[in-house]
C-alpha cells in the first residue's frame, strides 16, 4: 500500500533571498534545493557536474544564517576543490 508520499520542496514560491547579487539567477532546481536546506537539518546535494551545487549551497547557507537557523555552518569539500571554493 502507498502509505508514504515523498515531500516536495517548492523554493520558487517560498524562498526569498536577501542581499544576493542581481547578476546571479538561480534555476528552479537550485531554488528547490536551497529551500530544502532551509527545511531539513541535514542535506546531501548529490547532483551531477554542472548542476549548480556551489550557488545552491551558498544560497542555502546564507539564508540559514540570516534567519538564525545555523550559527556556524560547515561544508565538507575534497582537498582538490578547496582553492576553487576559496
Amino acid at each position: 500500500m502507498n502509505t508514504h508520499i515523498p515531500r516536495k520542496f517548492d523554493g520558487v514560491k517560498y524562498l526569498k533571498t536577501v542581499g544576493n547579487s542581481p547578476s546571479i539567477k538561480l534555476r528552479r532546481t537550485q531554488k528547490n534545493a536551497a529551500w530544502r536546506m532551509m527545511q531539513d537539518r541535514t542535506v546531501l546535494l548529490d547532483h551531477v557536474v554542472g548542476a549548480g551545487k556551489t550557488f545552491t549551497l551558498i544560497t542555502g547557507i546564507m539564508e540559514r544564517r540570516r534567519l538564525g537557523l545555523s550559527r556556524k555552518p560547515a561544508i565538507a569539500v575534497p582537498n582538490h576543490l578547496v582553492t576553487q571554493w576559496t
